[in-house]
């Protein structure tokens, strides 16, 4: 699957899900839907596409050209990306359908292969790891007073997993685009230890059932 990109046309960023601010009027937000729904197909298209390809890219003086690539490397590095020329004929390459998503940048990002092809000084990405589940009042807070503000700089797109202190054993999927954020259920996590459990350490954790079969270890200085 190819995705055509005209960087020249500017959309507010976001996801169907809640504004990270809620200081704006109900008229504001209304206003911003089509941008919602436009930028959100966007970054899907991007992010699952084999190939993206930049129209209209002519009109853009190279420091933003070398952003607007970056930022759509950074969004899926997997994908070729290429500049459309009346005499290259990369039409057909919108076509192509690559059988295997090798996944998108917050995906590769999660899973330690995140290396996009193209960078720019003006465009980041960075991993954010906490055990602890959120506090949904104070993370409220952040996302509107800094995320929001720009005190972060411009997030485009965040993504993965997390948990709020109020819904224990719920894992969801934060899924952030521009100036929105959804918040997913996607299961419960019935198979974890209890707090009890948990605290009681090792020694009691090898008298629980164990259905599975018995590993048997490599030999040591055993050769793969």
């Amino acid at each position: 699957m190819g995705t055509a990109i005209r960087p020249t046309v500017s959309h507010r960023a976001a996801s169907r899900g809640v504004p990270l601010s809620h200081r704006r009027g109900s008229d504001a937000r209304r206003s911003r839907r089509p941008h919602t729904a436009r930028a959100l197909l966007t970054v899907t298209q991007l992010e699952f596409a084999s190939t993206s390809i930049l129209v209209n890219w002519a009109s853009l003086d190279t420091p933003d050209l070398s952003t607007v690539m970056a930022l759509v490397s950074h969004l899926n590095p997997h994908a070729r990306l290429r500049l459309d020329h009346p005499e290259a004929h990369l039409m057909p390459l919108l076509h192509a359908h690559s059988p295997v998503h090798a996944g998108a940048g917050w995906v590769k990002m999660l899973n330690g292969t995140f290396d996009p092809h193209m960078t720019d000084a003006r465009v980041s990405a960075v991993r954010y790891e906490q055990a602890r589940p959120f506090h949904p009042k104070r993370l409220q807070g952040v996302l509107n007073e800094r995320f929001d503000s720009g005190e972060c700089g411009t997030i485009v797109r965040s993504s993965g997993f997390c948990r709020l202190a109020t819904r224990p054993g719920i894992t969801t999927h934060w899924n952030h685009v521009g100036t929105m954020i959804s918040f997913s259920p996607l299961a419960h996590d019935d198979e974890r230890h209890t707090d009890g459990e948990l605290l009681a350490g090792p020694p009691a954790w090898l008298a629980f059932d164990d259905p599975f079969p018995v590993w048997q270890p490599a030999a040591r200085g055993a050769k793969g």
